[in-house]
């Protein structure tokens, strides 16, 4: 018992010890430069090519329809070809991906932010994707789009 006692308290002082190392690197980063402060994108600014934020707030979230990309071991991609007018809108993306699994089938409904558009533009997109984690072979499952009803078979 004695033992168990001073093993238990020993991994509490190395987790410690970890986390007080975790707190000095993250209050000596803060510190940062002033000009890298100013904006998140840091020296993008200064070449023009810095993107606009992305804030919860701004425009639509829809249900979207999605392909299959890669299959990994313990992850798929998917991704989608959204409208997008480009110049000095937001881009639109991946806000969330809701997982249903039952078995060996999993139902995945992609969330896109569509961002509000200024102007009029036709036939032009941007592709968007995203890796999901799923728990087991993601080969041997069969992937189901939520986004329209019934779900739509997207792998074998």
């Amino acid at each position: 018992m004695k033992d168990q006692l001073w093993v238990r308290t020993r991994r509490w002082s190395r987790v410690g010890k970890c986390f007080a190392v975790l707190v000095v690197l993250v209050a000596m980063g803060c510190g940062g430069s002033e000009a890298q402060t100013a904006s998140p994108t840091g020296a993008k600014k200064s070449l023009g090519l810095e993107k606009p934020l992305r804030t919860q707030s701004s425009g639509v979230v829809k249900k979207t329809q999605w392909s299959l990309a890669r299959v990994a071991r313990r992850a798929v991609e998917i991704d989608a070809f959204v409208p997008y007018c480009g110049g000095e809108n937001q881009e639109p993306f991946i806000e969330r991906v809701a997982r249903h699994r039952s078995g060996r089938r999993v139902v995945l409904t992609m969330f896109v932010r569509y961002p509000h558009v200024k102007g009029a533009c036709v036939g032009e997109g941007i592709s968007v994707g995203k890796w999901i984690p799923v728990h087991g072979d993601a080969r041997r499952l069969t992937f189901f789009d939520g986004a329209v009803s019934p779900p739509e078979k997207r792998s074998g």
